[in-house]
């Protein structure tokens, strides 16, 4: 059994999400619409496939699975509390069911448009760590994703929804250092002659490689599955 936290999570989540999530779009329109532009007129197809709307599509699908995963997980408690399903600015979004719902957004894209999903991904790839930052973010502005308590003083202040001074794991600290490492790598990957996919595969590795290695010290509430949280496994 579990407690659900809920109700305390503050408009700062919210915000740093979307600001991220637009910063990765804002981010697609100068990196691929012009390229995108140049096959159109090459082709002579106005319909070809746009990364712009693959990522519009593979966020939604993204955001409804997330919630989705959350529900399911934490069942008992939405039963009785049926109304708080919609309330996402409470907090409630699995990394993992988001993850997944954002690929098969793009599978559900790349079908519609006969596009290639490799290389759809591969302009996903970087807007995802945008959208990874700002979750990160927006848990160290609201105290989300806490770490355990620890003796170590860190370099960065781990917080909690509770407003104590206790010392905690700056999980969310390094979540978005990680955010950050990923950004650059994937950019100089980016400048580099690389197989269709690689940029997908390696955002998609190191996002759930670094979420899995936070995971060791975080202290808010879950299931759990054997010695492991399950988001541990899930990663």
């Amino acid at each position: 059994m579990i407690a659900l936290y809920t109700g305390r999570i503050t408009i700062n989540y919210p915000i740093s999400l979307t600001l991220s999530v637009l910063a990765g779009f804002f981010w697609i329109i100068l990196t691929e619409r012009e390229e995108l532009q140049q096959r159109r007129v090459q082709s002579e197809d106005q319909k070809a496939p746009d990364p712009f709307l693959a990522g519009i599509v593979a966020l939604v699908v993204g955001l409804f699975t997330a919630r989705l995963v959350y529900i399911c997980l934490h069942f008992n408690y939405f039963r009785l509390n049926p109304a708080e399903t919609v309330y996402l600015w409470e907090g409630g979004l699995s990394g993992v069911g988001g993850a997944a719902g954002a690929l098969i957004g793009l599978g559900l894209y790349t079908l519609y448009s006969g596009g290639n999903f490799w290389s759809l991904g591969d302009a996903l790839a970087i807007p995802a760590q945008f959208t990874l930052f700002g979750s990160w973010a927006g848990c160290w502005f609201d105290g989300c994703a806490y770490g355990t308590l620890t003796n170590v003083n860190p370099i960065l202040l781990g917080t909690d929804p509770f407003g104590s001074s206790v010392q905690r794991w700056p999980t969310q600290g390094m979540g978005v250092i990680f955010s950050v490492i990923s950004f650059a790598l994937l950019t100089w990957v980016g400048e580099q002659e690389t197989p269709s996919g690689l940029r997908l595969a390696l955002s998609l590795t190191l996002g759930a490689m670094s979420a899995a290695i936070i995971s060791l010290y975080r202290s808010d509430p879950v299931l759990l599955l054997g010695p492991a949280r399950l988001d541990t496994w899930g990663y």
